[in-house]
């Protein structure tokens, strides 16, 4: 069976992409990328919440952005918290490194995660503004279904 999650992506871009199964298993490993960059815990700690908040579905809509607010509606984000409902308890976020998605707001840093759960694993990634909301997020199970390319903050 594949089950679909609808990804709130970057809404500043207008990108809305679907993932493939988030179903329990293995994430495959992504291609090569550069060393990632020192991991930044607060960004970690904004992944684990990011995780656990779409798991059970009950977003902090006030640390998002208007145009990702306008894309991660209550339906959204309850198709999103089933899919990763799926993979059980979130046990440990792999750093993965940093990425570049053209179109955002100068200053917005992608950061990329492996969440490994209880059931499976999947990839997550988020974008954070200059000014602290979040500008988007997108979980996917593979490397190709994420927009945009490997970087080094600058």
């Amino acid at each position: 069976m594949r089950i679909i999650v609808a990804a709130v992506l970057l809404a500043l871009i207008g990108f809305i992409a679907p993932s493939p199964a988030l179903a329990a298993r293995p994430t495959p490993v992504p291609s090569a990328s550069p060393s990632p960059a020192p991991e930044d815990l607060s960004a970690t700690k904004t992944a684990r919440q990011l995780f656990v908040t779409w798991q059970i579905g009950l977003i902090d809509h006030k640390k998002y952005t208007d145009q990702l607010n306008q894309s991660a509606t209550d339906d959204q984000v309850s198709d999103v918290s089933k899919q990763l409902v799926v993979l059980g308890a979130l046990q440990s976020l792999e750093w993965l490194g940093y990425r570049r998605v053209d179109g955002l707001v100068d200053g917005t840093k992608i950061y990329l995660y492996r969440a490994h759960c209880q059931n499976g694993n999947v990839l997550l990634q988020f974008g954070v503004q200059p000014d602290g909301l979040i500008a988007g997020v997108v979980y996917a199970d593979n490397l190709a279904d994420l927009p945009g390319g490997w970087t080094q903050p600058g």
